[in-house]
């Protein structure tokens, strides 16, 4: 999980906190076939996006679809960048959640 939202909240004081992948953890979400012509504008789409504050890293790793497993690019927490939430306390991070 990374922490407060700083891209998108009015003041650090009332910024929510923003949910993501980190190490050990899952998620049931959508997964996106990229053409190879279209993969390095898409990347590029997608890196200007989720990486405003460098919050997340890009990485490509094995996610499981309906079809069976497959390889693909995800965005998941980097515990060394600054707005790491991963060690909030339980009570903390629902404050946070809570506050939007």
């Amino acid at each position: 999980m990374t922490g407060p939202s700083l891209a998108w909240a009015d003041a650090y004081a009332t910024a929510g906190l923003v949910l993501g992948l980190d190490r050990g953890g899952s998620c049931r979400g959508m997964a996106f076939k990229v053409e190879a012509e279209d993969a390095k504008p898409v990347l590029g789409y997608l890196d200007e996006r989720e990486l405003v504050s460098y919050a997340y890293r890009r990485r490509f790793l094995p996610v499981v679809l309906a079809g069976g497993p497959v390889r693909a690019f995800v965005y998941v927490a980097d515990p060394k960048h600054s707005q790491y939430a991963g060690r909030l306390s339980p009570e903390r991070t629902v404050e946070l959640v809570v506050q939007g």
